[in-house]
């Protein structure tokens, strides 16, 4: 994440591997999760994708440092969208799974 990285071709596998993750991701959410009201399915594949999102959020703290992680004001605009989107969407799954928003009555338990 620094000024003076630059890409490398060896480094391809690890970009296709990323990118593989971010379609299953796609794939689980668009489609997966229209297969089933079950809110059980749906927390526990939130829950897979809120664990890696948090890998995601680890690793730009260990490439920027604490300092520059927890200051939006010192992001670059490639960090700004990779940091400011994880975190939204991290919160968002958040909120899910703690069934934050959610009319009363409806979230526990099996929906059919």
């Amino acid at each position: 994440m620094s000024e003076a990285t630059v890409y490398t071709a060896s480094h391809q596998v690890v970009y296709s591997y990323l990118a593989a993750t971010y379609v299953l991701f796609a794939f689980n959410e668009a489609v997966v999760l229209r297969l089933t009201n079950d809110l059980t399915v749906w927390k526990a594949l939130l829950c897979g994708i809120l664990l890696c999102d948090s890998i995601h959020l680890y690793a730009g703290w260990a490439a920027l440092g604490s300092d520059v992680f927890w200051n939006p004001a010192l992001w670059r605009m490639e960090d700004a969208v990779n940091l400011g989107s994880l975190w939204v969407q991290a919160a968002i799954r958040v909120a899910f799974i703690y069934e934050i928003g959610f009319p009363r009555g409806q979230g526990k338990g099996k929906q059919s």
